[in-house]
């Protein structure tokens, strides 16, 4: 007779011995991106994201009035180094002048990444009406993406790790 399963069954049911030598749970890392791993230039690959509100000033001194602004976050997905951009609001016309000095700074972006975090899951309707063909948005923003030969992609909501950093 083999006491195998008999044992395995009695230090599987025994709270002690499992206190003590837990089954570990192994997490299976997904595969990377082919953006993130072929290399390229520096900020080739970008991912964008925005944060805020801050207290912005415009100059220094005493009486001076402070502005809510918000801070445009380009992350190079190849080396993770961060370019920031100070803008004034949410609007296209200034994510449009970030964008033109990000690209100026530090030369084609061919791949921009949408982080799609929790913070924006509210705002996921005026996004997804920003970007159908009626929008005036899109009008501003899709000429200029493609005139710079930028893919703009947004990664799945709740999925951090899906496509940007």
């Amino acid at each position: 007779m083999d006491m195998q399963p008999l044992v395995k069954t009695a230090v599987w049911k025994c709270v002690n011995c499992q206190r003590h030598k837990p089954r570990l749970a192994r997490q299976l890392m997904g595969n990377l991106s082919a953006v993130r791993v072929t290399p390229n230039g520096l900020f080739v690959a970008a991912d964008l994201d925005y944060t805020g509100p801050f207290n912005l000033r415009i100059s220094k001194g005493r009486g001076q009035k402070s502005l809510q602004g918000y801070i445009a976050l380009f992350i190079c997905l190849n080396t993770k180094a961060i370019y920031l951009e100070a803008v004034g609001d949410l609007t296209s016309a200034t994510f449009l002048l970030a964008l033109r000095r990000f690209l100026n700074a530090q030369g084609n972006c061919t791949h921009l990444y949408n982080d799609n975090r929790t913070t924006v899951r509210g705002a996921d309707a005026e996004l997804r009406a920003m970007f159908c063909d009626t929008s005036a948005f899109y009008a501003d923003v899709a000429p200029k993406l493609t005139e710079n030969g930028i893919s703009w992609t947004f990664i799945p909501p709740t999925t951090p790790h899906y496509g940007g950093i």
